[in-house]
């Protein structure tokens, strides 16, 4: 019905943050920005997206251990 629903897909993540790459000029790279940085009519300049999960699996680890980056680019954007 289109109602959003929250649903855990993995678990043990304690933190995930986004940051968009968005053109400054007319070629790659851009600059990564948060939400709230990107300024306003500037969305569609977004060329890629990092998503970085910090994870807690219960035991002590090393923090670069638990944290892990993804990276997604629109192809036709980074030419």
């Amino acid at each position: 019905d289109g109602a959003e629903v929250a649903d855990e897909i993995t678990s043990g993540v304690t933190d995930l943050q986004f940051e968009y790459e968005v053109l400054v000029n007319t070629n790659p790279p851009g600059v990564w920005m948060t939400a709230t940085t990107v300024p306003a009519g500037n969305w569609g300049r977004v060329i890629g997206v990092r998503a970085t999960l910090v994870m807690d699996n219960g035991t002590t680890m090393s923090a670069s251990l638990n944290t892990f980056n993804y990276m997604a680019a629109n192809r036709n954007r980074m030419q």
